[in-house]
């Protein structure tokens, strides 16, 4: 992940104090009213810190021994405890994460990655105002600009996460052009995602659905349901797909 640096003068966050449910589309058939599906689609990670240790593994239990390990012994640096919470995420514990990124905060309240990641997870909830919150305390954290992207469609701002996420290529990102019925761009993106998941597919059906091009949007359904069965129920509802053969 980058560094991305984010000035006070364009981080300028207004909070609704009151908790909204997520709707994403508005002006399309889908309406990702179901919470569940929209987080699965666009709050797919938390954010960890680059640390020198990341290169050692890519298995994740060795990576959480190791930020274990460098918790105990530097007790005073939040970065470790933050990287447990998103491995802890990652894998949907999200009771664990949370516990770690609060223990973070205890080390450093002003963590800016720690502030995002819980964020993060109020968005998760439906607490759009408390997530404004905590990332607007996050200015200069991993990856900021994703969590931005995520919130703004939260918020109902299309055409602003899709500016947040420009450069990234991930199913948020791609979840933010369809919204904006930019749908080459969202090709483009879902195309170039490395590791594609059932909700890469999902998009990917959605995308071509939106332009006539059922054929293809049944392939990549089938794929979205070979990858998660557990797809198949919202599929049989969604308007998006009724002309898609399931």
């Amino acid at each position: 992940h980058q560094i991305y640096k984010t000035g006070a003068a364009s981080f300028q966050l207004r909070a609704k104090h009151r908790r909204v449910p997520v709707v994403v589309l508005q002006n399309g058939f889908l309406q990702f009213n179901d919470l569940n599906l929209f987080h699965r689609v666009s709050l797919h990670s938390l954010f960890p810190v680059p640390l020198k240790t990341d290169h050692c593994t890519d298995n994740a239990a060795q990576k959480e021994q190791i930020y274990k390990t460098a918790a105990a012994q530097f007790p005073a640096d939040y970065r470790a405890l933050n990287n447990i919470a998103a491995l802890a995420f990652n894998r949907g514990d999200n009771a664990t994460a949370q516990d770690y990124l609060a223990r973070a905060l205890r080390v450093t309240s002003n963590a800016p990655e720690a502030n995002a990641n819980l964020g993060l997870l109020a968005l998760q909830q439906g607490d759009v105002a408390k997530a404004e919150n905590l990332i607007a305390k996050a200015v200069g954290a991993n990856g900021l600009n994703d969590v931005l992207g995520s919130l703004n469609i939260a918020k109902g701002n299309y055409a602003q996460a899709a500016a947040n996420l420009k450069n990234s290529f991930n199913n948020t990102a791609a979840l933010a052009e369809i919204l904006n019925k930019n749908y080459a761009s969202a090709e483009v993106i879902l195309n170039g995602i490395k590791n594609k998941d059932a909700f890469t597919s999902y998009l990917q059906a959605i995308t071509a659905a939106r332009q006539g091009n059922n054929g293809p949007a049944a392939q990549f359904l089938q794929q979205a349901l070979t990858k998660d069965p557990g797809l198949a129920a919202y599929a049989a509802k969604d308007l998006e797909l009724r002309n898609v053969s399931k």
